[in-house]
């Protein structure tokens, strides 16, 4: 199911933030969409998650805290992608429209 991006990640030109997430989502082979929704703000799978860069690391606010990006996203790959699944089997609808 997951065997490809059901929505392609655009970095805007100039954005240090969105260039690194481009480069991790190649680097990481990243299968569920990450997609802004607004300033730092991006739906991350199937949760809103705030993404920060700090001394050229790219992090995301957990709890209270920071993770690094790569740590977060391969530690709950599995995660992400059962709950658009779950969405998907309780609205009935296609992986596209769970996303959108």
């Amino acid at each position: 199911m997951f065997s490809d991006v059901p929505i392609k990640f655009k970095a805007r030109k100039g954005n240090k933030i969105e260039e690194k997430i481009k480069f991790y989502i190649q680097e990481l082979d990243i299968k569920f969409p990450i997609v802004l929704i607004k300033d730092d703000l991006y739906l991350i799978g199937s949760e809103r998650l705030n993404i920060n860069m700090t001394n050229d690391s790219l992090m995301v606010r957990v709890g209270g805290g920071y993770v690094k990006f790569e740590e977060h996203i391969t530690k709950n790959d599995r995660y992400y992608q059962r709950m658009l699944v779950v969405y998907m089997i309780k609205s009935g609808e296609s992986l596209e429209w769970v996303i959108e």
